[in-house]
């Protein structure tokens, strides 16, 4: 029960519904002797809460014999405190921390279970009050000798935090590395040019109120030995807010000088100059450009002349096994003992029905072959074999159909009919995809369609997600 939230989010990145989701703001702000502290901000820019890294275990080792990492892992171990500065309760969201690898590569949270006052209790996700604060702990299963370049923290679905990187801000002209998911270089990626503000833009076409129109232009090469996939909407901006910004595909007409980004298949040893739209804010800078792959990896393409010197993963503190403020070491007031003979916290009968629910639903869609349609982003499903096409979509059909019959507690009520309404709309996408290609019609056209109903139907399935965990936040214990 443990990976249910994480299967929850694999079946969505496998129905490419996030791709270029993950991705990293930066609004970290200071460093002080417990560690980089970074600000929080609500939609109107107000500081809500402070995060502070206290303490990273890379590799954690002092876990419980019953909480063995994989075969190739190790587990790492972060320690962080909220403090609500705001006037409402604050909720850290526990599963919406990541790290980042050398590679790229983002690594979600787990769970690891270890003996009492080895470090802080996982951290609760339950609602600090104005003023308060809470420390605990965020695990992580990350490739045995990993590298972590980066800490991550998702304070909202739209905005992402920078708690620490030891990451350097390529210049302009900079040919980075794009790393493929086995492990070697697939391709480069250099930023020739950013315009901003971009006028070279036909007038039918105007920003909306507040903002303006600005572009990069890119150079990508395939240097690997397979072909390689380009999506201009991999190509994103963070802006000094923490809002990420993806491609507009603004018209430019047909005589562009460069002419806009947009997908191909490289052949081995090709290359592509193209120019990425956007629309900024006017009051909000740029700060970094980055480029995503499926979701789950991320690299950073440039940084704009106002972009933050972020605290260093160097400058968090190295984890000290005992140093817990639960243990009885740790202060002279501290002078109880800890019982070992403690039992833990009951858990709700509700929440206890919710795991039950989770596992089956987990099991359930675990049980869909998608070996023959795995894609990185939903264009790539052009290039999928109609008849394959079809049998994944019977799968998901009756799949769905039996998640629909089996009845939710009721704290998974809005959940399952988010969850529902996700796949309803991902299984209409499929049939006119098929239908697409039957008749030989454009399918990236039909994508697009589709995006922003999928981007507001998945808004409220990421909002009623969060929820779940707030409600029964040991959930992953289970």
């Amino acid at each position: 029960m443990r990976k249910a939230f994480s299967m929850l989010m694999a079946l969505l990145l496998v129905a490419g519904f996030v791709a270029g989701f993950q991705t990293p703001a930066t609004r970290a702000q200071s460093t002080t002797a417990a560690g980089p502290v970074s600000e929080i901000t609500d939609s109107s820019g107000n500081v809500i809460a402070e995060v502070s890294v206290d303490s990273l275990a890379n590799p954690f080792e002092d876990h419980d014999e019953y909480s063995e990492p994989q075969s190739g892992f190790n587990y790492v171990l972060l320690t962080v405190t909220f403090t609500n500065v705001g006037e409402q309760a604050y909720t850290p969201q526990v599963y919406s921390f990541y790290l980042v690898d050398r590679d790229g590569f983002l690594i979600s949270p787990t769970f690891v279970s270890y003996d009492e006052g080895v470090a802080e209790p996982a951290l609760s996700g339950n609602p600090i009050e104005p003023g308060e604060s809470e420390t605990g702990t965020v695990a992580f299963e990350a490739l045995a000798g990993s590298e972590i370049a980066a800490v991550i923290y998702q304070p909202t679905y739209d905005r992402f935090t920078i708690l620490a990187a030891s990451v350097e801000a390529p210049a302009l002209g900079t040919v980075v590395d794009i790393v493929g998911e086995e492990g070697g270089v697939v391709g480069t990626a250099t930023i020739e040019e950013i315009i901003d503000p971009l006028t070279d833009v036909d007038p039918s076409y105007q920003a909306q109120r507040g903002y303006h129109h600005a572009g990069a232009v890119i150079t990508i090469e395939n240097t690997g030995r397979r072909p390689l996939s380009i999506d201009p909407y991999a190509v994103q901006i963070i802006d000094a807010d923490g809002y990420v910004l993806s491609s507009t595909g603004v018209y430019r007409g047909e005589e562009a000088e460069v002419p806009n980004l947009d997908y191909v298949d490289l052949a081995p040893g090709d290359s592509v100059t193209g120019m990425v739209t956007f629309e900024l804010f006017n009051e909000a800078a740029p700060v970094w450009m980055v480029y995503t792959a499926g979701g789950s990896q991320i690299t950073f393409l440039a940084g704009f002349d106002n972009a933050p010197e972020l605290p260093a993963v160097e400058d968090i503190p190295a984890f000290t096994p005992g140093a817990s403020s639960t243990g009885n070491d740790t202060g002279d007031d501290i002078d109880q003992p800890a019982d070992e003979d403690a039992t833990p916290v009951p858990v709700s009968a509700e929440c206890s029905d919710l795991a039950d629910w989770l596992t089956r639903l987990d099991d359930r869609f675990n049980s869909i072959d998608d070996s023959a349609v795995s894609v990185e982003d939903p264009a790539d499903l052009a290039d999928v074999d109609t008849d394959d096409l079809l049998d994944f979509l019977d799968q998901v059909e009756q799949v769905r159909d039996e998640q629909e019959a089996d009845t939710p507690p009721a704290v998974a009520e809005d959940f399952q009919a988010a969850f529902l309404d996700l796949l309803d709309l991902y299984i209409d996408m499929i049939n006119d995809v098929v239908d697409a290609k039957d008749n030989g019609d454009d399918v990236e056209a039909v994508i697009d369609e589709y995006d922003p109903q999928i981007e507001d139907v998945f808004n409220t399935y990421f909002e009623e997600f969060t929820a779940l965990g707030e409600a029964c936040p040991n959930i992953m214990e289970m």
